[in-house]
């Protein structure tokens, strides 16, 4: 199996290989879109803004190959914080601007919904996830667990494609799926033992 990680040189890499090299998988972390030709697996990580994030994707072709993995020979991926929401329709983080729209949903900033003076912003550590639907990659996992966030933007619509939620102040979606699409606004290699678990479920059952 060949799982390929995307690195937009944006985040954190390290951490995600290390965390599937641990449960005995190899992995490798691709830094151009050609990469993923042989794709059996797709991890999609980000950190920063979603619009400058989205301009690196366009101008390096990274959403036309892609678009064809997913979409068209329906590989699964996993995107993770920031890589979830370039998954959604768009975002108005910085400026407005369209994502790779796997979902048609709006990625919205939580100081426009949320109390800063009464919950902390950005949301950052530890809180726990609810179960609304089945989703495979809680096999194992406790509805109720906690995960270890860290983001200023969000899902607040959560009329479709919604799997979990957490709560700060509001509820937002915390996994979101749709057939070999998947993602989570939490970190799941910075998320301990349950982290483990559901990178393992991603790996090995979708």
């Amino acid at each position: 199996m060949k799982i390929k990680i995307v690195d937009l040189g944006v985040s954190n890499i390290n951490s995600i290989h290390k965390c599937i090299s641990f449960l005995g998988f190899d992995s490798e972390v691709v830094q151009t879109p050609n990469k993923l030709i042989d794709a059996d697996k797709i991890i999609f990580p980000g950190v920063g803004a979603f619009s400058n994030v989205m301009k690196i994707i366009e101008k390096n072709k990274w959403n036309e190959v892609l678009k064809q993995k997913i979409l068209k020979e329906k590989v699964s991926i996993l995107g993770i914080c920031l890589g979830m929401q370039l998954l959604c329709k768009e975002s108005s983080e910085h400026e407005k601007k369209s994502g790779l729209n796997f979902f048609d949903i709006e990625v919205k900033k939580l100081s426009d919904h949320i109390d800063s003076n009464k919950f902390k912003l950005p949301h950052i550590g530890w809180n726990n996830v609810e179960i609304k639907k089945k989703s495979i990659l809680f096999d194992g996992i406790k509805n109720g667990s906690d995960f270890y966030f860290d983001h200023s933007y969000g899902i607040l619509d959560l009329y479709k494609n919604i799997d979990c939620v957490t709560n700060h102040q509001i509820d937002f979606a915390s996994v979101i799926s749709y057939n070999n699409i998947y993602g989570v606004q939490f970190h799941p290699e910075k998320s301990l033992d349950d982290g483990k678990i559901l990178l393992k479920n991603f790996i090995t059952k979708v």
